[in-house]
């Protein structure tokens, strides 16, 4: 199975949703925090260690606050002394994401806007440039960013980050589904799209396509705060 929650108006919190949620992060997430220079950027920071608590926690009914976050070879965040409780976050512009399951997981989001075509050629498959290039022009913003989060996703679950070239494996629409083409020898994963916001995209990949959630849980900063404090309350 698989949790996925989405945060709304992640990049401005209040002075109390702000202070709330600093006291539910690391310390070492704290300290992160003060070298932003943007205020956006360390809202969405805090948001996202706080999300990645709450989602656990509720994914596997242990104390939010218990949690002890650490990192990999790959930079890949992991949860210390528990080997089976995945997690993958995203963030962009006012949305930040995170998605759980006990198998091997990655989310990405992306709001749309006016693409270099450049960066399709660096880090996309030749079919897939091929692709983005035979759409009109009103539609290539939305099929590069649909693309990108696909990838972005696959590359989070499967673990291994940049280490793995984006060129090394394909992806694309195929009678309406999400057919995969693989060009390396890397796993099979499964994919779905989430519409979170009509300016965004936003897409999940896993080991088992029915672990894949229908819907998408969404709610605002106030709301998160508010449910981390009420789970560790009533333990």
């Amino acid at each position: 199975m698989m949790l996925i929650t989405a945060i709304s108006n992640a990049d401005n919190l209040s002075v109390e949703q702000y202070d709330n949620l600093l006291r539910v992060i690391s310390d070492s997430r704290k300290d992160r925090v003060k070298r932003f220079l943007r205020r956006e950027d360390a809202c969405r920071s805090i948001v996202g260690e706080a999300l990645a608590r709450y989602c656990i926690s509720k994914f596997w009914n242990i104390p939010a606050l218990a949690i002890e976050f650490l990192t990999d070879e790959f930079g890949k965040p992991h949860v210390s002394n528990k080997e089976k409780i995945h997690f993958s976050i995203s963030h962009s512009h006012e949305w930040v994401v995170c998605a759980v399951s006990n198998t091997p997981v990655g989310i990405d989001v992306e709001k749309i806007h006016k693409h270099d075509p450049g960066i399709a050629k660096r880090f996309f498959h030749e079919k897939e440039c091929e692709y983005i290039e035979s759409l009109p022009d009103s539609s290539k913003d939305n099929a590069f960013f649909e693309l990108w989060t696909l990838k972005e996703s696959y590359i989070k679950a499967i673990g291994k980050g940049l280490s793995q070239p984006l060129k090394s494996f394909c992806i694309l629409p195929d009678s309406c589904q999400l057919g995969m083409e693989v060009f390396a020898d890397i796993p099979i994963m499964h994919f779905k799209q989430y519409d979170i916001a009509p300016d965004y995209k936003c897409a999940a990949c896993g080991e088992l396509q029915v672990a894949l959630p229908q819907e998408i849980e969404k709610m605002t900063p106030g709301e998160l705060g508010e449910r981390i404090m009420g789970k560790e309350g009533n333990r």
